[in-house]
């Protein structure tokens, strides 16, 4: 069973994730398109879901039909680009069904 790293491993993970952009080496961000494309190309990560955070930061799921998974955040950058920062990566993605929703029980 997959178990979870503690924070360090998985900031050190991310650091070393795509290990082709120097950028992304030093501090586990780099410009979105970039992050992105390698999840693309190297791992054939696609986006699953997305949504917005309460710091106005965008968090981002990107996962492959083999089960590697990859979760970013992105916020607006300098001049307007994008930059993302990997949050964690593994394996074994199982997407789920949603639960059912709880009855009303003022009614």
């Amino acid at each position: 069973m997959y178990r979870a790293k503690p924070l360090v491993g998985l900031f050190l993970a991310a650091c070393v994730a795509l290990p082709g952009d120097p950028a992304l080496a030093q501090t586990g961000c780099a410009d979105r398109d970039s992050i992105v494309g390698k999840l693309a190309s190297e791992y054939r990560e696609r986006p699953h879901g997305r949504g917005n955070t309460h710091n106005g930061g965008m968090l981002e799921v990107f996962r492959s039909a083999e089960g590697s998974w990859t979760i970013i955040v992105t916020r607006p950058g300098i001049g307007g680009s994008l930059q993302s920062c990997l949050l964690a990566h593994g394996e074994s993605w199982e997407t789920v069904p949603p639960a059912p929703a709880a009855a009303d029980k003022t009614s």
